[in-house]
């Protein structure tokens, strides 16, 4: 039934990467680029719709041949890399900035400072996107507007006593946060949370996109398998899970598709918009 009517408009796919677009290899195999190339060729845009920072989410449009578009941290920008313009963004105030440092530096937490498409780090620059920061904070922010803080701790005292603290300011919110703060098992990738905005989410950030290009949301499909992606699954009109998901996450899409290893998210584009 879906099928019937897909092809009468233009519609955007809003495809999560970690976990969702990539195996657990952190790969993106052959057949899903085919996929995804064919889809764009059609007017059909997939949209990489990511928790990590713009360079990142560049890095995986690329690699995916996705869509100009790029919605990254978590929401708090959409960016059109063709134009090289920010359609929407949503910035962390200063002061909230000062005070989400101020709680993790208290408990040894580092911090990562997501601007534009450059992360400025408190501790060793792990990529050619990253930046020591070496200069006064308060200084920092008169002239670089945050969109994202990333945390990491050492020890599960130190990141749980950050994320509590945190969690009881007005103005920002943990927007994506390590697996570990639902199962209790600490992940290859280490103790983490990300903050952002009260106000950011992949789903308003998909809102504004929709409303940039002139679609409906009827239009829209959205692939994810993380907690991150709930916001994303409440505003598409068709929302797609991966069968990888946590079982808890699984109610809040209308679709469970094959895991990230199975090439769900191939499969079932090339179900909806290809075959016939």
């Amino acid at each position: 039934m879906i099928r019937d009517v897909i092809l009468l408009m233009k519609q955007l796919v809003f495809v999560d990467s970690d976990g969702t677009l990539k195996n657990s290899k952190g790969e993106i195999t052959e057949n899903t680029k085919r996929v995804v190339r064919e889809l764009l060729n059609k007017d059909i845009e997939v949209i990489i719709t990511t928790g990590r920072p713009r360079y990142h989410a560049l890095k995986v449009k690329n690699l995916a041949n996705a869509s100009r578009y790029l919605i990254s941290s978590n929401g708090s920008e959409v960016f059109d890399i063709e134009t090289q313009r920010v359609i929407y963004s949503r910035y962390m105030t200063a002061p909230s900035v000062i005070d989400v440092t101020s709680i993790a530096n208290k408990y040894n937490c580092r911090c990562a400072f997501t601007v534009n498409e450059v992360e400025y780090v408190q501790d060793q620059a792990m990529n050619v996107n990253q930046v020591l920061l070496e200069t006064d904070l308060d200084k920092f922010l008169e002239t670089h507007y945050v969109k994202q803080i990333f945390i990491r701790g050492d020890t599960e005292a130190d990141i749980n006593n950050t994320y509590m603290d945190i969690i009881k300011l007005n103005d920002v919110k943990v927007v994506n946060e390590s697996s570990y703060f639902h199962t209790g098992i600490i992940e290859k990738k280490g103790l983490w949370f990300s903050v952002g905005h009260a106000d950011v989410n992949k789903g308003t950030a998909i809102i504004k996109l929709c409303q940039h290009l002139g679609v409906e949301l009827a239009n829209t499909y959205g692939f994810g398998n993380d907690y991150n992606d709930i916001e994303m699954f409440s505003v598409v009109n068709h929302s797609i899970i991966m069968e990888n998901a946590d079982e808890e996450l699984k109610k809040f899409a209308t679709i469970t598709t094959e895991s990230n290893d199975e090439e769900g998210v191939a499969m079932l584009l090339e179900e909806l918009f290809l075959k016939g």
